[in-house]
């Protein structure tokens, strides 16, 4: 056992070097907060050599506490989901393709086909139901990476829905008017809400809490729409 656990040590440690050392693409926020996710995560594992050779490592790590490992498991979870959503797309990538093939040759029954794709409409009972907000749902946007949804109302709040259990996992409260619109930037980094208190509120989506970063104003009546255009190294704008 004495020696499984110093190898399991080291495999931690290189992994973690390779997490500090490789190229990143994270911001500085999202660097710290996956540092301190790994340094709670193998303290929960009783891998105290290797927390100590991590925070030794990395100023970035030091300062987590035991709640900060769960953002870990929800990442690699997330991850895992994207994985099987890229592997599925693919395989329907490659029928689509075929039977454009099919149809372009004429070799294809379309009311068969039509038929076919009738059993992808959303049929009852439906998988999630989420029943909190306390007025008229106005606007709903799911998150471009993760299985997370968001929900804006007529009770003047916006909420944060984890989709695979349902639960309401944040309620954001700054608006004091009816919410008329939600949406996502291109990379779920950001969040825009408008409101019928003649607002734009723009929220920081990152780590645990989500918070209002921007408050855009000069409206007259109340904010309808609102939503991203750009991203991908385009200017990002706001419409």
């Amino acid at each position: 056992p004495g020696m499984c656990s110093l190898v399991c040590s080291r495999v931690c440690v290189c992994v973690c070097c390779v997490l500090l050392g490789g190229p990143m693409v994270l911001t500085g926020r999202q660097k710290k907060d996956l540092h301190r996710a790994i340094a709670s995560y193998l303290s929960a594992l009783g891998c105290q050599r290797t927390v100590d050779a991590l925070l030794e490592e990395s100023s970035d790590a030091t300062g987590f506490t035991d709640a900060d490992h769960g953002q870990l498991e929800m990442k690699w979870t997330s991850v895992m989901r994207l994985q099987k959503k890229v592997l599925d797309l693919e395989a329907k990538t490659k029928l689509l393709e075929q039977e454009l093939e099919e149809y372009a040759s004429g070799g294809v029954d379309v009311h068969a086909k039509q038929s076919k794709w009738a059993k992808l409409l959303p049929v009852a009972p439906a998988r999630q139901t989420l029943t909190q907000h306390r007025g008229p749902v106005n606007s709903v946007a799911l998150h471009p990476s993760y299985n997370l949804c968001v929900s804006g109302s007529e009770d003047c709040t916006v909420r944060v829905w984890n989709l695979d259990t349902g639960v309401c996992e944040q309620v954001l409260t700054d608006h004091v008017g009816s919410v008329e619109c939600v949406a996502f930037s291109p990379d779920g980094a950001l969040l825009a809400t408008c409101s019928k208190d003649l607002y734009i509120k723009v929220w920081n989506t990152e780590g645990n809490e989500w918070r209002c970063t921007r408050t855009l104003q000069g409206h007259k009546h109340s904010v309808s729409s609102v939503c991203f255009v750009g991203g991908e190294g385009k200017p990002l704008r706001l419409l």
